[in-house]
């Protein structure tokens, strides 16, 4: 791992509640969680808020026993769809501990 990636990824980490709490403000009021592969093959989790049909990407991790920190998605270079990635799972987050508890227990 270079320095830069951990540099990014330190600047960049927030646990599942501060998501919730981040999107909340946002005015989101549920997320999709669902698993996906990037480029080098590794498993990832993404967040998915709708706005207008549109299904973009706000949060991501590593789904690895020993990840459970959340990198929030700040430039608009992740993922856009029109449509729901298949197995798609919805957190409501109008409860904040239920939906923290999700994304920290994938």
């Amino acid at each position: 791992m270079s320095n830069a990636t951990t540099y990014t990824n330190q600047v960049n980490s927030f646990s599942p509640s501060s998501i919730v709490e981040m999107l909340s403000g946002y005015g989101c009021q549920k997320v999709w969680l669902y698993r996906t592969i990037n480029r080098q093959g590794e498993t990832l989790l993404v967040l998915l808020d709708e706005e207008n049909g549109i299904y973009e990407e706000m949060a991501s991790r590593l789904d690895a026993p020993d990840m459970k920190e959340w990198a929030f998605q700040y430039s608009d270079g992740g993922y856009k769809s029109r449509t729901l990635p298949e197995g798609a799972f919805e957190l409501d987050l109008s409860c904040p501990d239920e939906a923290a508890w999700y994304m920290d227990l994938l």
